[in-house]
């Protein structure tokens, strides 16, 4: 299987931060948080990402109420997300040369 893109994978990471069964906006919230406002993509692409994964299987979609009690789609990683997450990382941790310092 193929490795995650970095959108999908700041998606994936965000929404384990974020928790089980949380919006899309949450997840935004934490990307956005995680970056800065000025270096996150919009809304729209983060939607389409989240919406692309649920399809994959790599999140699951439940429709429920969120913490206003509104209903909203929610969404939680699942087991085949957390190992896409594994996948993608391990390189990066192979990387990580001594002396090197991403950033």
């Amino acid at each position: 299987m193929r490795k995650l893109g970095n959108l999908q994978l700041e998606v994936l990471l965000a929404a384990v931060v974020a928790g089980r069964r949380v919006t899309a906006s949450r997840i935004y919230d934490k990307i956005a948080d995680a970056n800065g406002k000025e270096d996150t993509p919009g809304f729209a692409p983060v939607y389409t990402t989240v919406m692309r994964l649920a399809d994959k299987g790599f999140l699951t979609l439940e429709a429920g109420e969120d913490e206003t009690g509104r209903q909203r789609k929610l969404f939680t990683v699942s087991a085949e997300g957390r190992s896409a997450i594994e996948r993608s990382t391990k390189t990066m941790r192979a990387l990580n040369a001594p002396g090197f310092a991403p950033g």
